[in-house]
């Protein structure tokens, strides 16, 4: 077979095979049949290992499902979960600025004097009761105290009358900020704050993040196996 310059397979590169010829024909002398079959078996012959070039990349190539049915579920669990996680985050957070303030907390008695609400448009409203502690005016929200989401001002009011007693740990120097309908500065009274936080996050862990960390691994390692071929049909 006639060697092709590297100017001939320039223009058969691009596309201008008769251009070619005529470039061949200058350069060896070749008759126009001559060159004519020149480049059209240099053609073949390329066309033929690019063919095999790509072949055999096929066949190399692991075939994987892109989005099969386990990985469309364990997707979502991860996003759920991670969503789940992030709305939740507040009550961590909560907890820490708790432990990283306990030598702030002294018992104390919280007086309640009138209710206090936030009109919240996605849970409705929120009740909290407000108050003093030792002089202090200030507000006291806990879940624990009662279901006071979505009821009455009615029913808040004969359970909690003004004057009610309430015994209560309390930090000045805490948010007073709301984290999830619950108060920091002031706390319900527990004999033992930091293990009752230490309780709160590691049940965080459990409800939240666990299940976040449970289905990312369980991706990874679909997803791992998947690339090995040992979940494809």
């Amino acid at each position: 077979m006639t060697e092709i310059s590297r100017r001939v397979a320039h223009e058969l590169k691009q596309n201008r095979k008769l251009e070619a010829i005529k470039l061949l024909r200058e350069e060896t002398g070749m008759n126009l049949l001559e060159a004519k079959t020149a480049v059209e078996d240099f053609l073949a012959n390329n066309l033929e290992g690019e063919l095999n070039q790509k072949a055999s990349a096929v066949v190399n190539t692991p075939q994987l499902k892109p989005y099969s049915k386990v990985q469309t579920i364990l997707g979502l669990g991860v996003f759920l979960s991670f969503v789940w996680l992030f709305i939740n985050s507040i009550i961590l957070l909560a907890s820490i600025i708790i432990l990283f303030s306990l030598d702030g907390y002294e018992k104390g008695t919280f007086t309640v004097s009138a209710l206090s609400f936030t009109n919240n448009t996605e849970d409705g409203l929120q009740w909290s009761l407000k108050g003093d502690v030792d002089g202090t005016t200030t507000r006291l929200a806990d879940q624990s105290l009662v279901d006071i989401k979505n009821i009455s001002a009615s029913k808040v009011s004969r359970k909690f009358p003004a004057g009610s007693e309430i015994d209560v740990l309390f930090n000045p120097d805490v948010t007073n900020t709301f984290f999830q309908s619950r108060s920091l500065n002031i706390i319900l009274y527990t004999p033992d704050l930091a293990s009752a936080e230490k309780k709160r996050i590691i049940d965080w862990i459990k409800r939240c993040l666990l299940p976040f960390v449970s289905f990312s691994l369980l991706l990874l390692v679909y997803n791992s196996q998947n690339k090995k071929g040992k979940f494809l049909e």
